[in-house]
């Protein structure tokens, strides 16, 4: 099975000992005789040698999460690989469609070891004032290290190196990674077959050290099958990883490169294309509306000026009343077609067609009002921007506000907005 997961290119496999193993976890929608039919195409291969099994999926944690908080640790200087006591923040283990969002993890050995189906981290700085080794100048060991599979990681900020930033090995499958950045960040493939993960749109900062990996001898190569890196930016042009890096099916298209393309669809796919210029920029948004039938509407980099006491109209993406906003860095409701404020920490709800949807609980002072039928609106907390919800359609003239205790500010708000072409979208 190693030599599958690998697409034939495995590399050194003999301490391996048998241990590969793949599985996908799917709902049965029809048993007909001796054939059953799931709702999701199968990923690998099934052969009977390798003794299949079907098992129910009996996750020990559901539907719960770790939010708005700051993880910091003592600032003693990090003694390097393999040292650590174990300053660790968060872990999940046999978890499903669970979630860790908005985290400060300050000073840290290891950030989060999320072991889990269908989790999502989100929106998590990482940072140190820690002393580095004097080996690795490193002031942690793991960031994130993913286990499990269907997971997604997005709207990640390292501000510090770790050994391994973001790790995948030991058989991950199908990790998505996207919407972040570091200041010198390391895409871990730790050996033992990690196939089909995605990292995309993501600022890699300085660039000295993209492909520096970790596993162990005779574990396989560091990646395996269809490894996918979409939108990779670095301050220095990036070289085509080494041979032991993974197989020859891995896919990269717009990595900050001076290289020449190489299309072989047998084998490597290498699409020199500029990251400015490629389209969709997050390949995993894209996919994700597609599926859905939705538009995607990706808006950040905000920025926000108070004390601007003339009201004036903030440019926005331009839609029906059915259409769906399915990326505005937030909680998403694509049944009703509304964004929602990401969390509890300004609150939970969403801004339909007609208005608002539901009541938004208070939180730190903030209460929010509908201005116009089809608003835009910004989250605001202690003058810094929160979030950003878009209605389902937005009026011509919205106007975003911020109500603090009753008093009304208006604000002039500076949106990035990237479009990603759909029928019927436009921008104003």
């Amino acid at each position: 099975m190693a030599a599958a997961l690998y697409s034939g290119d495995p590399g050194d496999t003999k301490n391996l000992h048998g241990s590969t193993y793949a599985s996908l976890t799917c709902r049965i929608t029809e048993i007909d005789g001796n054939q059953i039919h799931f709702d999701r195409p199968l990923r690998f291969d099934v052969k009977l040698a390798w003794r299949p099994q079907i098992r129910s999926f009996e996750p020990t944690v559901t539907e719960s999460g770790v939010e708005n908080l700051c993880f910091e640790f003592p600032n003693t200087p990090y003694g390097g690989h393999f040292t650590e006591p174990g300053y660790n923040a968060v872990a999940f283990y046999g978890a499903a469609d669970c979630w860790a969002r908005n985290l400060m993890i300050t000073n840290a050995d290891s950030g989060i070891f999320p072991n889990g189906r269908f989790c999502t981290i989100e929106n998590i700085v990482f940072e140190s004032a820690r002393e580095p080794d004097t080996a690795l100048r490193c002031t942690g060991h793991h960031g994130i290290n993913f286990a499990g599979e269907d997971n997604l990681f997005t709207g990640f900020d390292f501000r510090t190196r770790f050994v391994h930033d973001i790790s995948v090995g030991s058989l991950r499958l199908r990790q998505h990674h996207a919407h972040g950045k570091g200041v010198d960040l390391c895409l871990d493939h730790h050996c033992r077959a990690p196939y089909e993960n995605l990292f995309t749109d993501i600022d890699t900062g300085a660039g000295t050290r993209l492909w520096q990996c970790g596993g162990g001898a005779a574990l396989g190569k560091h990646c395996a099958a269809r490894g996918t890196f979409w939108n990779i930016r670095a301050a220095v042009p990036q070289q085509y990883p080494p041979v032991a890096f993974g197989s020859a099916s891995l896919n990269f298209v717009a990595l900050q490169t001076e290289l020449p393309s190489e299309k072989n669809s047998a084998g490597r796919w290498f699409e020199a294309i500029p990251p400015a210029e490629i389209s969709p920029p997050d390949i995993h948004a894209a996919q994700l509306a597609r599926r859905l039938g939705a538009k995607v509407i990706s808006l950040h980099r905000h920025q926000i000026r108070l004390g601007q006491r003339k009201p004036a109209p903030c440019d926005c993406p331009q839609g029906g009343a059915d259409d769906e906003v399915v990326r505005a860095g937030a909680v998403v409701d694509p049944e009703g077609g509304a964004a929602a404020i990401d969390g509890d920490e300004v609150g939970e709800g969403g801004f339909g067609a007609l208005g608002l949807r539901c009541r938004l609980p208070a939180a730190r002072g903030l209460r929010f009002r509908v201005c116009h039928e089809h608003p835009v609106m910004m989250a605001v907390v202690d003058g810094n921007v929160a979030e950003l919800i878009i209605a389902a359609g937005a009026h011509e003239h919205a106007q975003v506000v911020r109500v603090q205790d009753g008093v009304a500010d208006d604000i002039v708000v500076e949106v990035e907005v990237e479009e990603m072409p759909a029928p019927g979208l436009s921008c104003r």
